[in-house]
């Protein structure tokens, strides 16, 4: 669905990511370890194939600036039982564990044919396949949620050598918007449901 920024739809899409990102925060700001997920194996009801790679050429300047090794990433790409390494996966994550990064390059839950009963969320196809970062929006309500956040909300403009970023903090709704869109949902969630592995993490 492509919004038109500005439009109403997209200004009920952005409220809707600023009300789940505080909501997501909150709850990943807890200490509380009780509300533990079970979530079934991946590899029973996933088709998975994985090697070793380089990092895309596309972000390899933006590991770089965060000291990320570029030359040791292990790709895991996920598909429907039964489809062939032809088809297009429906989420496909990069790793690198000694960096502990994952790059998040496919991530198309309408390709997902499993049973909605052993149907993973992202997030947890990420954490099983392994140990975030995205390299490219091409979800249109996070792309929403980021222009607008751009438009409406107090942000820090960086710039260095071949990259420029903008930073968004706690105190600004932009910064819940972002959390809380389909993208940045997925690596909250993560974080949220496997406290008890990881230990008390926050995003700030």
């Amino acid at each position: 669905m492509a919004y038109e920024f500005g439009d109403e739809k997209s200004n009920s899409v952005y409220c809707e990511s600023i009300e789940k990102g505080i909501r997501l925060h909150q709850q990943l700001e807890t200490f509380d370890f009780s509300n533990v997920l079970t979530f079934g194996r991946l590899e029973d009801h996933y088709s998975l194939q994985a090697n070793n790679l380089r990092a895309p050429d596309n972000i390899r300047t933006v590991l770089r600036e965060w000291n990320v090794d570029t030359e040791r990433f292990r790709y895991v790409d996920v598909r429907n039982l039964g489809d062939t390494i032809r088809s297009d996966a429906i989420y496909s994550n990069h790793f690198n564990g000694k960096d502990g990064a994952i790059v998040h390059i496919e991530n198309d839950k309408s390709r997902d044919k499993t049973s909605t009963e052993h149907r993973l969320w992202p997030s947890e196809v990420a954490w099983q396949s392994l140990p975030d970062v995205r390299h490219c929006v091409v979800n249109e309500p996070t792309r929403n949620a980021v222009w607008q956040a751009a438009r409406l909300s107090t942000c820090a403009d960086q710039q260095q050598p071949d990259l420029s970023f903008r930073v968004y903090t706690a105190l600004d709704n932009g910064f819940y918007a972002i959390l809380g869109s389909a993208n940045g949902a997925g690596t909250t969630r993560m974080l949220v449901d496997h406290k008890a592995e990881i230990g008390y993490r926050t995003i700030d």
